[in-house]
């Protein structure tokens, strides 16, 4: 585990995505994607973990997608755990690094907690699954979107905020291949791909309001012929701190 931030850091947003057997919460849950960031630092840690969690495939899912995949169940095969419980507690421990024992002055560890954020681009199925997986095998388990404190943590889809303001393929390809950010279908590099996402929308609301709405051309322009990948990261996160008043 890398050392947690100070508490009286901004929220930090935890990335999450899962590769599982179907679209059911009872099929096999394949392997599980964290990314840990902040609009202020970036990326601070990602996880991949792969629970043995049996063999309970949906046909549909075989046919539709592990099929054409079938390197990563591989992949996956050479790195689990020893057991399913393991695997969720690894998990469990990241999820709970803000709520690890605060410094003298800074916050309280449950408030802190609050401002935690899950990002996911399907919160109904990866959280849900998720969290049916750690009732099973973790007692005691607090649902991923509370807090211990019983709060409700916010989970947000950034998908749907890309499509509300108007972020199209082209524009969004360029806003993507700037940072050098992709979705390769390893959970841990999709969720960091969702927090990156998460923070363009916050960066292109920025944009939008203080009026310098990008062209595809421009945005192709500002970022591959001006901006290495790290400059142009730190750009977004200096705009989504903008939106967010973190700045």
């Amino acid at each position: 585990m890398p050392e947690a931030p100070s508490l009286g850091a901004e929220r930090l947003y935890f990335g999450l995505d899962i590769e599982s057997g179907g679209r059911h919460a009872s099929d096999t849950l394949v392997a599980v994607g964290l990314c840990v960031a902040s609009t202020r630092d970036g990326v601070l840690h990602k996880l991949r973990v792969v629970p043995p969690d049996g063999n309970r495939f949906e046909p549909r899912c075989i046919i539709e997608y592990w099929s054409k995949n079938a390197h990563l169940l591989q992949i996956f095969e050479t790195e689990k755990c020893a057991s399913v419980c393991e695997a969720l507690g690894r998990i469990e421990q990241l999820l709970s690094w803000e709520r690890q024992t605060c410094p003298p002055g800074a916050q309280a560890p449950s408030a802190y907690n609050e401002r935690a954020v899950l990002v996911s681009d399907n919160p109904a199925y990866d959280v849900a699954h998720l969290d049916a997986a750690m009732e099973r095998w973790r007692p005691g388990h607090v649902p991923l979107h509370y807090t211990r404190a019983g709060a409700y943590r916010p989970v947000q889809d950034p998908s749907e905020r890309v499509d509300a303001l108007g972020l199209d393929g082209a524009k969004l390809k360029a806003f993507l291949g700037a940072i050098n950010v992709r979705h390769t279908h390893m959970p841990d590099d999709d969720a960091e791909h969702h927090v990156w996402l998460l923070f363009l929308a916050k960066a292109y609301a920025q944009l939008l309001a203080t009026r310098e709405e990008l062209t595809p051309k421009a945005a192709r322009a500002l970022f591959y012929e001006k901006l290495s990948a790290a400059d142009a990261r730190k750009w977004v996160l200096f705009m989504a701190r903008q939106h967010d008043g973190d700045a």
